[in-house]
């Protein structure tokens, strides 16, 4: 072991002997003939359990087998931040409440619903702050075990190497993965209620020419509400967001500003540029060729109508094979899975849960929608309409 690697274990073990020694100081002071808080040991415990933390989140940066790492105890990861919110003073307006239900027992008694909220404090043999538990117990023996297997790693990775193939993360691919989810479901939720709505759109449209010439102060919920207003908002409103969503799965992996590229997008394109596998990668992006034209009218939309109001663009109509896309995507992240290995634990779109899930969702929310006009004896709209018109005047 040369000695750069000596001093390296030998600080890193240094604090985690450190931190064992402040969670026995912990229980120690819990005891009852002992009339000392523990609350400053649980302080100074956490303040080593995150000194430890960073040393793993700065290598990560530059390394991928750290960064896969902790990605790994991602959960756990997050639950170390327990005192993030107390280092730069305690804000109670914003902190979360705690759920006591899920507090050890005989530490807290307080009905549902309760507004109670705690900062860095031991409870039993846990240590809650704001909505975040750390348990002396289980999760400081399984961040041990996290420590033990970032040692291994050693020697790591130069901040100034090139990246070496395979340093797409479990993280990174993780977010790309969840956002096309995210993206396909707000499509299934958008078509299903568009279709839905129209097969009722011209009943709704319908006047009821017995009302009359009506004032603003006399205007009621049988003047036509639901489609002059909340549907003509709704359904353009879910179009706009999976428009959105699916375009920044296209984007390039940097911003063209960005000339240190230190700000990576989650995107298809930083995930390609980061594979192990670059025969997939080209193999990717020459299948990508075939959906250029619906990806490319999706971006001009995104690019000059949603995000910005491009006074000489004209809205036209989405390229069709929307489905295609997302379903040529799905089969690409299983590709991917499975030639990184180490990606496998990661989710996919899965394309049939999401359209069933939808489609019954938007289903019992117009049949409810119907049944109630049904029990409220919303007259039946004449076949015929009269040449009279209604206006709020």
């Amino acid at each position: 072991m040369d000695q750069g690697n000596i001093l390296f274990h030998s600080k890193i073990e240094t604090w985690l002997r450190g931190l064992e020694f402040q969670r026995e100081r912990i229980f120690l002071r819990s005891q009852e003939d002992i009339q000392v808080s523990p609350v400053h040991d649980v302080d100074f415990y956490v303040i080593l359990l995150r000194r430890l933390l960073r040393q793993l989140e700065n290598i990560a940066h530059y390394d991928s087998r750290v960064a896969n790492l902790k990605g790994k105890y991602r959960d756990l990861v997050e639950r170390i931040k327990i005192r993030d919110h107390f280092e730069h003073g305690i804000d109670l307006d914003n902190m979360q409440p705690v759920d006591a239900g899920t507090l050890p027992p005989g530490t807290i008694s307080a009905p549902a619903g309760a507004d109670i909220r705690i900062a860095t404090s031991l409870l039993g043999n846990q240590i809650v702050s704001g909505q975040l538990t750390w348990n002396l117990d289980g999760d400081h023996k399984v961040f041990g075990g996290l420590i033990m297997e970032f040692l291994k790693l050693y020697p790591f990775s130069k901040p100034n190497e090139v990246p070496t193939l395979g340093c797409l993360d479990i993280e990174t691919f993780d977010k790309f993965v969840k956002e096309s989810n995210k993206a396909h479901q707000q499509f299934c939720l958008w078509l299903s209620a568009y279709n839905e709505f129209a097969k009722n759109q011209a009943r709704w449209n319908e006047l009821d020419h017995g009302i009359g010439l009506f004032k603003v102060e006399n205007f009621t919920r049988k003047h036509g509400c639901k489609y002059k207003n909340f549907w003509s908002v709704t359904i353009p409103t879910l179009q706009h967001g999976w428009i959105l969503s699916t375009a920044r799965l296209f984007d390039p992996a940097y911003h063209p500003q960005d000339k240190k590229r230190d700000k990576p997008r989650i995107s298809l394109g930083y995930v390609l540029a980061n594979l192990g596998n670059q025969n997939l990668s080209s193999s990717v992006l020459q299948q990508m060729i075939s959906h250029k034209p619906v990806i490319k009218s999706l971006r001009e939309h995104r690019d000059n109508y949603l995000a910005h109001n491009d006074s000489n663009f004209k809205p036209t109509r989405i390229e069709a094979e929307i489905n295609n896309l997302f379903q040529w995507l799905e089969d690409t992240i299983t590709s991917i899975k499975k030639t990184e290995r180490h990606l496998k634990s990661c989710g996919n779109i899965n394309i049939i849960y999401n359209e069933k899930l939808s489609q019954c969702g938007i289903d019992e929310i117009f049949e409810d929608l119907l049944f109630a006009e049904k029990m409220s004896g919303a007259a039946t709209p004449k076949s015929s309409r009269q040449n009279k018109t209604q206006k709020i005047l």
